[in-house]
């Protein structure tokens, strides 16, 4: 298939997905998607043990996944000694939430719970991301997954969420049209997929391998009435990238990639 076939289909299987959002106005209410708006609190001292969970969680995560996988950089890692038990609403974020007041079995409830659990590499889970909500930190990957997960997970427990929280998780789950868990192919370069930028209106489409060579299409386009993409011009180069463009939205194209659809 030609270049500009893939680059094509791609963009069509792509289009759906594309979602040219209104800035989202400042929250002025108390509640949002179901949860109360507060500041965190700590309202008792935060101690880890008592969010303590079995580690044996680690083979159902890698099971469910289909390998040792972590979702929010789309990277396998041939051993689980690479990665941690990553909590997707972070412990201590959660014990300043609601849970501060909730008794040990409801924290370690919390803890253990698969919902809000997947893999991570260690600089994300210890450093990156830590304790940080979503105001502080998002996924390179996975955005839409992990912005339902925090909510679904925080209804779950009855936590609250503060206003630059709720405000950057509206931005994101305001452009979704679904939430399933993307599995980035394991043959695919870091930096494989379709970058999208609705500010400069241009989709570029990047096929890497894992030494880094790379062909890169990129199509300039105007969004049609209905939402479809209308083309420009296209264009085309082979260099080596080392790293994803600023300022765009990844995806990949139907047929590379595995969706876990999100549990009712």
């Amino acid at each position: 298939m030609s270049p500009k076939l893939v680059l094509r289909h791609s963009l069509n299987c792509l289009a759906p997905i594309i979602v040219l959002a209104a800035i989202v106005p400042a929250l002025a209410q108390t509640t949002w998607r179901g949860l109360e708006v507060a500041p965190e609190n700590r309202c008792s001292a935060y101690s880890s043990g008592d969010y303590s969970y079995r580690s044996s969680l680690e083979d159902d995560l890698v099971a469910m996944l289909g390998g040792v996988y972590s979702p929010y950089t789309g990277e396998w890692f041939d051993s689980k000694a690479k990665t941690d038990i990553e909590h997707i609403v972070a412990r201590s974020e959660a014990h300043d939430s609601g849970l501060c007041s909730a008794s040990v079995e409801a924290r370690r409830e919390f803890a253990g719970d698969p919902l809000n659990l997947t893999l991570a590499d260690p600089g994300t889970n210890r450093d990156r991301k830590s304790d940080k909500d979503a105001a502080e930190w998002l996924p390179e990957l996975n955005r839409c997954w992990f912005a339902n997960r925090v909510l679904k997970v925080k209804l779950k427990y009855q936590l609250s969420v503060d206003r630059d929280e709720a405000e950057a998780l509206e931005a994101i789950l305001a452009g979704c049209m679904n939430f399933a868990l993307v599995v980035h192919p394991p043959d695919a370069g870091p930096l494989s997929g379709i970058y999208v930028s609705a500010s400069v209106r241009e989709a570029l489409l990047i096929v890497q391998d894992y030494y880094g060579a790379t062909i890169s299409l990129s199509l300039p386009y105007e969004p049609g009435p209905s939402g479809e993409l209308v083309p420009g011009v296209w264009s085309y180069s082979a260099e080596r990238v080392e790293e994803a463009p600023a300022g765009y939205e990844r995806f990949f194209p139907d047929g590379t990639l595995v969706l876990l659809p999100e549990p009712e």
